[in-house]
């Protein structure tokens, strides 16, 4: 997949390591939270 301005692409593979320079699997760890006033929290989530 890649994203509407084409400036990231999505594969699902299996990796031999760390694919993110913070030691993840994955730089795709954190998810929003839009608030009622416009504002968002970014959070981390656990791997699945």
């Amino acid at each position: 997949y890649v994203d509407c301005d084409a400036d990231t692409l999505l594969m699902q593979v299996e990796p031999a390591g760390p694919a993110c320079h913070t030691g993840r699997v994955s730089c795709f760890y954190r998810e929003f939270e839009h608030l009622d006033g416009g504002g968002v929290i970014v959070k981390a989530v656990s791997a699945k």
